[in-house]
């Protein structure tokens, strides 16, 4: 599950057709191959300047910091930091949902400034998904999967995020596809609240609809899940190729990348 606290007001997502396209005018470049080694991030020196026109730029400078000022922590199962993040998202969910929920993904992977600031649940699909509860059919069976061959390898969950403040939610997400996509994968999928889903098509990010996330459809969890239904959450599909050429393109995303080369190796070291 996503989850973002946030006293910043959006506004929601009404339409709930299936595979939904919640572009914004975005240009999806080819998928590049997850048999080839990405190199270092580097934005490109052909991205547009500071002052060239950019509705997202300019309306969403508010989310992305220009310095980058957070620890970016990875816990598996039984690591050191582990509790403690598990911690941090149980009691978000509890807060804003009145939600008892066991945080079981194999990685977790949070921002830390003295305090957690985010953070998020990852799983390979090579595994069974959560999401896939609420889907017709397996997660590589899906239209946007079937059409440009994607295998289920290629695919990553990410779920249980739990933000407790918008301006870090954005910034996690990023972070966990530059890292994702360094290590040959090619989509992130997850089901979000409206509110999460809009953030990220507001930021530019194309996100694919694949389905809404009825709790009737849920099987696997004995979760006390609150109020987190009612938020009407959705099941999103998002291409790491196409956030790669988003921060590449766009001057606020690459100044919060231009000094994370060496957090996104170790992240990419320990997630692999």
């Amino acid at each position: 599950m996503l989850n973002t606290i946030s006293s910043h007001q959006v506004h929601e997502i009404t339409s709930t057709e299936k595979y939904q396209d919640y572009s914004v005018n975005l240009t999806s470049p080819e998928l590049l191959s997850n048999k080839t080694t990405p190199t270092p991030f580097s934005p490109s020196t052909n991205s547009l300047s500071t002052n060239s026109p950019s509705a997202h730029s300019t309306s969403n400078n508010s989310l992305v910091k220009q310095k980058f000022n957070f620890d970016i922590q990875v816990a598996a199962l039984g690591s050191k930091q582990r509790s403690e993040i598990e911690q941090f998202i149980k009691q978000g969910f509890l807060k804003s949902y009145q939600a008892k929920v066991s945080v079981t993904m194999p990685h977790l992977l949070a921002l830390c400034n003295g305090t957690y600031k985010a953070a998020l649940g990852i799983r390979s699909g090579q595994d069974d998904l959560f999401i896939e509860q609420y889907l017709s059919g397996a997660i590589e069976q899906q239209a946007v999967f079937a059409k440009n061959n994607i295998d289920r390898k290629d695919i990553v969950e990410i779920g249980h995020l739990f933000s407790n403040n918008q301006r870090f939610t954005l910034p996690l997400f990023m972070i966990t596809a530059v890292s994702l996509f360094y290590l040959n994968y090619k989509y992130m999928v997850f089901s979000g609240t409206e509110k999460v889903v809009n953030l990220m098509v507001k930021s530019g990010v194309h996100c694919t609809h694949l389905g809404d996330a009825y709790q009737n459809k849920i099987q696997t969890s004995t979760d006390d899940w609150g109020s987190y239904y009612a938020t009407n959450p959705k099941v999103i599909a998002v291409s790491l190729s196409d956030v790669i050429a988003l921060i590449d393109r766009l001057p606020m995303y690459q100044a919060m990348f231009k000094s994370l080369d060496k957090q996104i190796a170790q992240t990419c070291q320990q997630l692999g």
